[in-house]
């Protein structure tokens, strides 16, 4: 088996490891908090991290590069990203809920970069533009902002869910009813924080690297192009959850939306803008 056959296997071994370890949870949750259960998917999300980080390995031994050059590779890198953090996460709260609503997360994405055209798949050779050690400074950075935002946004909906049951007997989730329901939420909306209080200058920093890399590379650190303005309002979205979370200005539960409304603006940033005219649309 050579290395562009072995990527996709890395990949359908990632996906079926992020799966089975959102069933390990589900029946470790149906079996009230099972140590066994618990464990076998915690280890099989440590193999899918393994599996993905070989991906990017062989991706970068095929192309001679980073691979950080086209969505695929991206996304993939992305994705690494989420397991690397949930591995840590878990690893401090070990909590099933935060298992049982991460994990399926990560398996969809899985499914979408796996079924992505072939051609947004292909190893290519390195443009110009991209020639340069900001490219692993920059889209590094960036994308593992993304990673920690897109778990954020999972803990903010799941917040959001439980404050609405929180007076119901919700007794399936905890033992300890109503009040284990409020200490499940203080650790979502906890957990919501520390990861947006984590990529938020991870991606201030992506942004003035990337006016840096651009200064280099076209004469202009800041030339308004619709990756670079809707990354800086990205940025400006989630410093206004953290002022509002800090200040509790509008509450918890209006941060948690906040958080939401960070997330549709990461996805925008990341793929919608790649449909309009500018300088970054080689991502695409």
């Amino acid at each position: 088996m050579n290395l562009e056959q072995l990527e996709p296997f890395l990949i359908n071994l990632t996906f079926i490891c992020a799966l089975l370890a959102t069933f390990g949870y589900l029946i470790s949750l149906i079996k009230k908090n099972n140590e066994f259960f618990k464990n076998i998917a915690y280890l099989l999300m440590i193999v899918g991290f393994i599996s993905i980080t070989f991906v990017l390995v062989f991706r970068t031994i095929l192309a001679g590069h980073a691979p950080l050059t086209n969505f695929f590779e991206s996304m993939i890198f992305m994705i690494a990203g989420s397991f690397f953090i949930f591995l840590i996460i878990i690893y401090k709260y070990k909590s099933i809920l935060i298992g049982i609503t991460i994990a399926p997360f990560i398996c969809v994405m899985m499914a979408i970069a796996s079924i992505l055209p072939a051609d947004w798949k292909a190893v290519k050779p390195l443009m110009p533009a991209l020639q340069s050690y900001w490219l692993k400074i920059h889209v590094s950075t960036v994308m593992l902002s993304y990673s920690a935002f897109i778990l954020s946004v999972i803990t903010a909906i799941v917040y959001l869910i439980l404050l609405k049951r929180q007076n119901a007997p919700i007794s399936s989730l905890d033992k300890g009813g109503v009040k284990g329901v409020e200490k499940t939420l203080l650790m979502f909306d906890e957990l919501t924080y520390r990861l947006i209080l984590f990529a938020f200058p991870l991606l201030a920093f992506g942004i003035i690297s990337g006016a840096i890399w651009a200064n280099h590379a076209w004469g202009s650190y800041w030339s308004w192009d619709p990756k670079e303005v809707a990354a800086l309002m990205t940025w400006l979205v989630y410093a206004g959850y953290l002022h509002v979370r800090r200040t509790n200005l509008w509450g918890r539960k209006g941060s948690a939306i906040i958080a939401i409304i960070g997330f549709v603006a990461v996805i925008f940033t990341y793929y919608g803008v790649n449909y309009l005219p500018g300088l970054h649309s080689y991502g695409f």
